[in-house]
């Protein structure tokens, strides 16, 4: 696993930048799994966040630690991956999203991979690690 993976779950709650045509969409988020070195993420094919997705995949996720200074921010491009086994490893790594979207094969549940360019880990002491 990654050490940007890693951060993103032991920090729970994390912020998914988009581009909104132009101007910066945020929104939490919180289910992620990670395979082949690829950070992955779901949301319903009818949301905002969906249409950003397609139009530009050129993200930010941004997490900070509960009670500290520390917090991360990853760089990366997401492209809808249609695969049914990337939609099964995301159901079983969030069992969360069960509850939303009940199977892998319901119509509206998206899968993104995050081909990550870039993490930082910017310290309570204010140092930056380049993960």
């Amino acid at each position: 696993m990654s050490k940007a993976f890693d951060y993103l779950r032991e920090f729970g709650v994390f912020y998914l930048a988009t581009n909104n045509a132009g101007a910066a969409a945020v929104r939490p988020f919180g289910a992620v799994s990670e395979k082949d070195g690829k950070l992955y993420i779901a949301t319903g094919n009818f949301k905002e966040v969906y249409k950003q997705l397609g139009a530009d995949g050129n993200v930010v996720l941004a997490a900070t630690k509960a009670g500290t200074l520390t917090w991360l921010r990853v760089y990366g491009k997401a492209v809808e991956t249609k695969e049914l086994a990337d939609k099964e490893a995301m159901l079983a790594a969030c069992p969360v999203l069960v509850k939303i979207f009940k199977e892998a094969t319901n119509p509206v549940f998206a899968v993104f991979a995050i081909e990550v360019t870039k993490a930082e880990l910017h310290k309570d002491d204010g140092t930056v690690e380049i993960l």
